[in-house]
């Protein structure tokens, strides 16, 4: 039978046994396995997406960087003399974009585009469905037998910023300013906001933290939320309060509270959230649904991540990073190229944001006993793996792994594997149902594998 999707669906002018939609962590996904497979690659942006051009990656070189002059700055707590005497921003953006990002990101699109991959065509517009399995990208129809979606996110930006006419900054942007300013008003409390904060204010800038809520990284568990929060105000000025007004100044920007006070400073960093690109893809069309709630782009994925629309597959139910491995297991086995079988994995793992090492170290020492917490319900979920503790790389995971392991149990540490433990759960509300979801998981690792 015919249905009315399919009867208004424009013919395809190629079709292909793949489409993957975005090229972050979907890009990960054409493996030697895939080599017999015809295969199309769509990605409006820069190739790498998100976590290499604008995210994980190059924060974290900036971090460092920001690190290193703060260890200056408060050296003479350990008895030292030492200062920075300058920052050259413009050096630091080179190493990091036109030395390492670029070239990495610019290679990948060379590799995907070039005789090593004759079996991958990359589409460079934006991608739509126009039926099921049907996608229009620019002048394109094409059509696929499996569709990977990892089409990422973008910032949330509310409408006091974005109607203001005023120039902002995002995640996506801010690196790449044209010089270091000598203020910035960081709006947010999350792990986005909270690690530029601590670049800009590590290199020397006057940072002042607008936050709606009392409790900066308030997804975090008590004990980390609370040592954080007493370090960030030492070193920001951090105002609790919605901003109302955004308008131009002659040295910059002036946003005004409501709280009656008004903050100024030479450019302002919008952070306050992202939100999936699902609701951008016209994912109605194709029969696909998205979830009834505050993320308006997330796809409703089933038990095991295979969309309604007839395996139809996607690995962006979660943000970015937080359960990236596991779901490239999932989607390599929906896929019929994995040996392992589906696994129901919920949002498990914690987001990742770096501040600096004190902030970060402390907070996490003080956290091991509810660490500690968490691995004893994994094992406890994990019949017959009562001699191993199956971990991602994690650094947190890591801390918490070996702060919570007995004598005699073995690490395993298992990047691109299924579980990952980190100081993120709200404990001790979450271990109850961390372990229950991880009952299904944790079969993978009590029963043969076929791949020994």
């Amino acid at each position: 039978m015919t249905t009315s999707h399919q009867s208004h669906t424009p013919a395809a002018e190629e079709h292909f046994d793949l489409i993957i939609i975005g090229t972050g962590s979907g890009n990960s996904i054409p493996s030697p396995d895939f080599d017999d497979q015809k295969i199309a690659i769509i990605e409006k942006g820069t190739f790498g997406g998100t976590c290499l051009n604008v995210g994980c990656i190059p924060t974290k070189m900036y971090v460092y960087a920001a690190d290193i002059a703060l260890a200056a700055r408060e050296a003479g707590r350990l008895g030292l003399d030492a200062q920075v005497n300058s920052v050259d921003w413009d050096s630091i953006v080179d190493r990091v974009f036109t030395n390492r990002i670029d070239q990495i990101a610019q290679g990948g699109e060379q590799y995907r585009r070039g005789e090593e991959t004759p079996n991958i065509t990359v589409f460079d517009e934006h991608a739509r469905f126009v039926g099921p399995k049907t996608i229009q990208t620019g002048e394109h129809v094409i059509s696929g037998d499996q569709i990977v979606i990892a089409a990422g996110s973008r910032p949330v930006i509310p409408e006091v910023y974005a109607n203001s006419g005023v120039k902002y900054y995002t995640n996506e942007d801010i690196m790449r300013m044209d010089h270091q300013p000598e203020s910035l008003i960081v709006v947010g409390g999350g792990y986005i906001a909270m690690e530029f904060a601590h670049v800009f204010d590590g290199l020397g800038t006057k940072v002042t933290v607008v936050n709606r809520s009392e409790t900066l990284l308030r997804h975090l568990d008590d004990d980390l939320s609370s040592r954080f929060n007493q370090i960030a105000r030492d070193r920001f000025d951090v105002r609790i309060a919605n901003g109302t007004k955004l308008e131009e100044t002659d040295t910059g920007v002036r946003l005004e509270l409501d709280n009656g006070e008004s903050v100024e400073a030479e450019a302002i960093l919008v952070a306050t959230g992202r939100t999936p690109n699902g609701d951008q893809m016209d994912l109605d069309k194709a029969g696909i649904e998205l979830l009834a709630d505050a993320r308006s782009g997330s796809l409703d994925p089933t038990r095991f991540q295979q969309e309604l629309a007839d395996r139809l597959e996607s690995a962006q139910p979660y943000s970015l990073r937080r359960v990236i491995n596991a779901t490239g297991v999932i989607i390599h086995t929906n896929l019929g190229r994995a040996p392992l079988p589906p696994a129901a994995v919920d949002a498990l793992a914690a987001a990742a944001g770096y501040t600096d090492v004190e902030m970060d170290l402390d907070s996490g020492l003080r956290s091991r006993d509810r660490g500690r917490g968490a691995v004893e319900a994994v094992l406890a979920a994990c019949p017959g793996a009562e001699d191993a503790l199956v971990v991602n790389n994690g650094a947190s995971a890591l801390l918490l792994a070996t702060a919570a392991l007995a004598p005699g149990k073995e690490l395993i540490i298992s990047r691109g594997e299924l579980i990952e433990i980190g100081a993120g759960f709200r404990l001790p509300e979450l271990i109850e149902s961390t372990a229950t979801r991880l009952r299904e998981v944790c079969l993978l690792y009590t029963s043969p594998s076929p791949r020994d």
